[in-house]
């Protein structure tokens, strides 16, 4: 690897991580929000909206709710990471997936439920690849139209 591919790779890392970042925070203040308004208008007190958040991983439906931004991160992250560099998006879309969830997954994962773990790094890994594949097809078709 000479040492510009090396720093893009590096480069398309941090900026897939910066996505990552910016989509979990917009989502989940968003999602989390959006719960809230709704459990208040169904009558819900502050003190069941906040056992409902505490226990939200406890319940199958509520824990893929929850799970949700982390996914959509992975898609922008993946796209990002995909769209800096010009050569192996999906490595590059893998590498950021699993270097963000071993940043902001890693010092919670003792928390979490092992099947909400598993099932979350397998579909942010492959919400990842989806998210690199757009720019890729968009490089593809770039080169090959006249």
């Amino acid at each position: 690897m000479t040492e510009s591919r090396g720093r893009n790779s590096i480069h398309a890392l941090g900026i897939g991580l910066v996505a990552y970042f910016a989509t979990m925070v917009i989502v989940s203040v968003t999602l989390s929000g959006l719960t809230r308004l709704y459990l208040g208008l169904s009558g819900w007190d502050e003190t069941e909206i906040r056992a409902f958040f505490a226990h939200q991983f406890e319940v199958f439906p509520q824990a893929l709710l929850a799970g949700l931004p982390g996914i959509l991160a992975s898609a922008a992250a993946g796209y990002a990471a995909a769209r800096a560099v010009t050569e192996l998006e999906y490595w590059h879309a893998l590498g950021v997936a699993l270097l963000a969830v071993l940043i902001f997954t890693g010092p919670v994962i003792g928390r979490l439920p092992v099947w909400y773990t598993t099932l979350s790094l397998g579909l942010g890994l492959a919400a990842a690849l989806w998210g690199a594949a757009f720019p890729k097809a968009r490089r593809a078709l770039t080169l090959h139209d006249p």
